[in-house]
């Protein structure tokens, strides 16, 4: 994945693209089965975070196979 001047530097297509290839492709057989964590902040920092209460990012974090979480309250 690299960063451009036309091409976003993140977002969750790009990164749900990088996992699948990880977890489906044989060159990656060999190795550890991959975690995903997040630190929370999908639940929180957006316009739409704070009308869906985060709802809109269950999907996003199951399709990612989302193994752990980090929450804070504060």
């Amino acid at each position: 994945m690299e960063a451009g001047s036309k091409d976003p530097v993140g977002g969750i297509t790009r990164f749900q693209t990088v996992v699948n290839h990880y977890r489906s492709s044989p060159e990656y057989d060999s190795q550890p089965h991959l975690l995903t964590f997040f630190s929370g902040d999908s639940f929180n920092p957006s316009l739409e975070s704070s009308v869906t209460k985060g709802k809109h990012m269950v999907p996003v974090l199951n399709g990612i196979g989302t193994v752990g979480a980090i929450t804070h309250s504060g």
